[in-house]
């Protein structure tokens, strides 16, 4: 009796080796999870309250006073005579309502149209998923020698007046970059959306049609509170994007976007890159206030969601 409970404690070389393949496994991204994600936003939080010092030992040093790169966010706010960062700051927010606004009927009127396989279907597929068969710079060439080229010609070719392309335009500029980033970002929520509407029982939708319901009814009563719970997720969790703006503004333009579409995320992103150590210690303040008011924010949102929210039942 003792020796097979011996056998059974005593671990085989097989056992020891699917152990420390384990065990390796584990350790690769524990120190993963440790290195880019505490250590580097512990830092990052340090940063809050230093500021660069040649002279200093890591070349930083403690700021005086201490909360001194959240009073200098707070001066080129308010101060700041060329109005650059209070611009970026409030484009966030009319990039987020308006990328709500233009997509929310084509984000769901195309998922619904793919998923009862109607005429045309096909067309829908490929220009929704379009951006997700190219990579990005093939995407932005493509954008660019559309809005540039082809629609002038176009224009031109129809009513015989020249005007310049879309981007070089600065009336034209941010909604011709809105509409770009709306539909890179339909692949995506509407794979997910599809999926969703996939789940729903053929018998629903048929007593619905026997009921009288048109399509516009099955997608209202049926279709929206089926996909709700993942049309509620990506609101709230884009509640960041309301501060930060969420156009791919450096993709098109790099360092010399016109000041029209800078919104906070590129304006940090310039900082960050062109700023060099000296701007460090503010973009982490930046970011912090970021976090700082999107969190209560989120779960604001998120309750009022689940609370108001149609029930898929």
């Amino acid at each position: 009796m003792e020796t097979n409970l011996k056998k059974r404690k005593t671990l085989t070389k097989r056992q020891k080796h699917d152990y420390a393949f384990y065990g390796g496994i584990v350790a690769f991204f524990a120190i993963q999870y440790l290195v880019f994600y505490v250590f580097v936003h512990f830092n990052s939080i340090l940063l809050l309250f230093q500021r660069y010092e040649p002279a200093a030992a890591g070349n930083y040093t403690w700021a005086d006073p201490v909360f001194a790169n959240f009073k200098r966010f707070i001066d080129e706010f308010f101060l700041d005579s060329n109005k650059l960062l209070r611009q970026s700051l409030l484009r966030g927010p009319l990039t987020y309502f308006l990328s709500l606004a233009l997509g929310l009927i084509p984000g769901f009127v195309g998922p619904y149209y793919i998923h009862k396989k109607m005429p045309g279907g096909r067309i829908f597929k490929i220009l929704f998923f379009l951006p997700g068969l190219f990579g990005t710079a093939v995407l932005v060439i493509m954008y660019t020698n559309i809005a540039e080229v082809f629609i002038p010609s176009l224009v031109q070719t129809i009513t015989g007046k020249q005007i310049i392309g879309l981007f070089a335009n600065p009336k034209t500029i941010f909604i011709t970059l809105l509409l770009f980033n709306i539909w890179l970002g339909a692949g995506a929520g509407n794979i997910l959306y599809i999926g969703t509407m996939n789940t729903i029982p053929q018998s629903l939708s048929e007593a619905m049609q026997m009921d009288g319901a048109n399509h516009l009814q099955e997608l209202i009563y049926l279709a929206f509170p089926t996909i709700y719970p993942v049309f509620s997720i990506g609101l709230w969790m884009g509640i960041p994007a309301i501060l930060t703006g969420t156009l791919p503004t450096y993709v098109f333009f790099g360092n010399s976007a016109n000041p029209g579409v800078y919104t906070l995320g590129y304006y940090v992103t310039l900082r960050t890159l062109l700023g060099g150590d000296f701007d460090y210690p503010y973009i982490s303040a930046i970011n912090v206030l970021i976090c700082l008011i999107s969190l209560p924010l989120i779960f604001i949102v998120r309750s009022l969601l689940e609370k108001f929210g149609p029930s898929s039942n």
